[in-house]
């Protein structure tokens, strides 16, 4: 009896064990510019004083940032998160007005990666039809004004001279 149960115990250890690390290294890849991933540019890009070198940054890394961008706009917070948040915030906020969780955040810096990638035409314009048809108004309104323009600027540049 005392067997059997320390071959259990060992068994859910080695099935939590082998879950952590299924998680850990199953993550999704992010293309990579001078050593950081597309997420900490991002994260520079919007939140930092010298949003220059990630500008350069997103720019470098291309339309191989376009899936995850496009991706980050058109996440949608699950219900239940969205009620823990709603049940978190309130306190932490009265601690400190600047606390606060929110995944409205990845949303806007993948925001602003994106218009930083207005130039690179044609190669945007699936993302960008796909965008369009998201629920959320905003990733909408951006999706259509990059199509604007990007598509005089590939017009332009086809036309005979």
């Amino acid at each position: 009896m005392r067997r059997r149960r320390i071959y259990l115990i060992l068994g859910a250890m080695g099935l939590v064990l082998a879950g952590v690390l299924v998680a850990v290294f199953s993550r999704e890849r992010e293309p990579e510019y001078g050593g950081k991933r597309l997420s900490e540019w991002v994260d520079e890009l919007t939140g930092s004083h010298d949003g220059g070198i990630a500008l350069e940054a997103v720019r470098r890394i291309g339309t191989n940032s376009l899936p995850l961008l496009v991706k980050w706009m058109m996440y949608e917070t699950p219900v239940w998160k969205r009620r823990l948040y709603d049940f978190v915030n309130p306190p932490l906020r009265r601690l400190n007005r600047s606390w606060e969780f929110s995944e409205d955040q990845r949303t806007f810096r993948a925001l602003g990666a994106l218009v930083a990638l207005r130039e690179v035409g044609t190669n945007a314009l699936p993302f960008l039809h796909e965008m369009m048809n998201d629920p959320k108004i905003i990733n909408r309104t951006v999706a259509s004004n990059l199509v604007w323009q990007v598509l005089p600027r590939e017009a332009e540049a086809q036309r005979p001279q």
